[in-house]
């Protein structure tokens, strides 16, 4: 402020002779526009003055009228608490900075001094304390910054629950963070951790309360997280805290649902030996079973489990597909040869209808390759033409094991 009143004042000179009316400079002093010329030079100066004056007075309590910059008396702009602010904020700053360094010792000390304003510290980023410490890994700053009191609650649970960091998630719960909390999209502490695979903190996380059954936005539990993860550690845990096989999400997806529909097979297994319901159809618009995603990733040993598990063969989507039609989608693409025969040939075996539309997806070449399948009720004659006759399964001894024609269901 100084600095410019002194500069303005020091700038108002006499123009050029021969310049008297002609304006070159402009000042608003309040609501008053004034023109600088040889005619009203002297007012201009005396009005400035006045404003000065005025101002000084109001806002520094300044006695006496300014004729010139060299009667500007030194006043401090910064109120006492502005300075205090400013003092503050510079060693917030250095704090931080110290947190970024990992240097505990001068963390603590700083904390030692004022360890409420430490805490509640931000840098020009909108980071706190906290934020510093959790993305630059300093775990040991962060439960330093938790015992002085920091805030710990919020998104840090689930943020070390993510990279498996069990002493800080340790930390927050003995600091009274809600073991049970949820973040933006529902999710728990236990969802993170089952999708995670991490056993260790699954397990100490039940121990400390955590709910089996909790539900994220999309009604998945912790289960469902393990099964779409493959986590075979993670789901023998959750199912031996009493969590539910068979929740269904809000699309009507089970834990089965996803683990078939990922292809982990050990998990599938794990699952149907708990009770899962190997017939089970979600509701998401297109009706699918376990064993429509089975055989869409024509997994033979996954389809080999559900068939054991009395999977329907035949049961139809939404759409009209069976098990049988979605593996046979796939015919022909010599990238899946190894798994779409076998595939077939187990649905086949266990009595799927091979249907006009199924065999119209199969190759004339590979057509032959059923000549040992026939449609039921329909008589075999050595003359039957197997490459344009669709043919279900009669018999065949590689496959007896799943041959139940008669037992299993066929669905809707």
């Amino acid at each position: 402020m100084r600095l410019m009143v002194c500069c303005y004042l020091a700038s108002i000179e006499k123009p050029t002779t021969g310049h008297t009316n002609v304006p070159f400079a402009t000042a608003d002093l309040g609501s008053t526009q004034i023109y600088r010329n040889t005619e009203s030079l002297t007012g201009v100066h005396q009005r400035f003055s006045n404003y000065l004056s005025t101002h000084l007075k109001r806002k520094h309590g300044t006695e006496g009228k300014l004729e010139n910059a060299t009667d500007l008396p030194t006043v401090n702009e910064f109120s006492t608490a502005d300075q205090q602010r400013l003092l503050q904020d510079e060693k917030n700053l250095e704090f931080l900075e110290f947190i970024n360094q990992g240097n505990r010792e001068e963390v603590e000390r700083l904390l030692s001094e004022d360890s409420s304003a430490r805490v509640a510290a931000r840098d020009r980023m909108g980071l706190t304390a906290l934020d510093s410490s959790f993305k630059k890994g300093h775990d040991d700053i962060f439960k330093l910054l938790l015992r002085y009191g920091a805030d710990g609650s919020g998104k840090y649970l689930h943020q070390y629950a993510r990279t498996g960091r069990l002493e800080c998630v340790e930390a927050l719960l003995r600091h009274g963070v809600d073991v049970n909390a949820s973040n933006d999209i529902g999710e728990t502490a236990l969802h993170v951790a089952a999708s995670n695979g991490s056993e260790s903190l699954l397990k100490f996380l039940i121990e400390k309360g955590a709910d089996s059954q909790a539900i994220d936005f999309l009604k998945y539990t912790p289960l469902h997280h393990a099964a779409f993860g493959g986590c075979v550690g993670v789901a023998k845990l959750l199912l031996a805290s009493g969590a539910c096989v068979d929740s269904k999400a809000r699309d009507g997806e089970t834990a089965l649902h996803l683990s078939t529909g990922r292809g982990h097979v050990t998990v599938t297994s794990i699952l149907l030996a708990s009770g899962a319901d190997a017939n089970s159809m979600d509701h998401s618009g297109c009706g699918w079973m376990p064993l429509h995603y089975a055989s869409e990733k024509l997994c033979p040993e996954m389809i080999w489990i559900l068939l054991k598990a009395n999977a329907h063969v035949n049961t139809r989507t939404r759409g009209g597909l069976t098990p049988l039609s979605l593996t046979l989608g796939f015919w022909g693409q010599a990238y899946y040869e190894e798994t779409y025969v076998e595939s077939a040939k187990l649905l086949l075996a266990a009595g799927a209808e091979l249907r006009l539309e199924d065999w119209e997806c199969i190759s004339h070449e590979d057509k032959e390759m059923f000549a040992n399948y026939r449609p039921a009720g329909v008589e075999w004659t050595q003359d039957a033409d197997s490459t344009t006759i669709p043919w279900s399964a009669e018999s065949d001894e590689e496959y007896a094991d799943v041959l139940r024609p008669s037992y299993r269901g066929n669905g809707q």
